[in-house]
């Protein structure tokens, strides 16, 4: 590979989730996807990128989760918790994060890629399509953080125990919006 192409071409880092949707609460992760070109393995981010970034000041408390069906590294940078995601594209479209969504916002090249890939972009997918799609995005926001915060209140908030998660308030509150 052209050394040169590979030095301007890396990696981009997109950030997905309640964060980007603008609804986020103070102590929530920000959910964010590392999109590496195709030659960087899972195995490689899971092993060798998370001894990499735990090297780095003001990371803490770095753990891999592989088992899930997406894996996914979480960390701490300056008391803030982070859930990154990995993918892997054709290092022609991490020139900037306008190319990645055109890639992914393509049915035909989305299918192309591996289905481990296309997992992590669901949530981006489903952030690009509210934003683009729902009528006065203001209302919607403000809507949403309030049935997010009912949902706290009332304990029915978790993913892991089978209750609302943040992907499920975002679609129900964009079919009734």
């Amino acid at each position: 590979m052209d050394p040169q192409l590979l030095e301007s071409k890396k990696a981009k880092v997109l950030v997905f989730g309640s964060y980007r949707l603008g609804v986020h609460f103070t102590g929530t992760d920000i959910d964010t996807i590392c999109v590496f070109p195709t030659f960087i393995s899972k195995e490689e981010f899971l092993d060798d990128f998370k001894t990499f970034i735990s090297d780095k000041e003001h990371v803490e408390d770095v753990l891999k989760i592989q088992e899930a069906l997406t894996p996914i590294i979480k960390l701490k940078v300056n008391g803030i918790s982070f859930d990154l995601l990995y993918a892997a594209v054709d290092i022609a479209h991490i020139n900037s994060q306008n190319d990645i969504e055109k890639l992914i916002m393509n049915e035909q090249q989305f299918n192309r890629l591996s289905q481990l890939t296309q997992r992590s972009f669901n949530g981006y997918l489903c952030n690009a399509n509210i934003q683009k799609h729902v009528p006065n995005y203001g209302v919607y926001r403000n809507f949403l953080r309030i049935i997010k915060l009912w949902a706290k209140r009332r304990c029915i908030y978790s993913a892991m125990f089978g209750y609302l998660t943040g992907i499920s308030c975002a679609v129900l509150v964009a079919k009734i919006h």
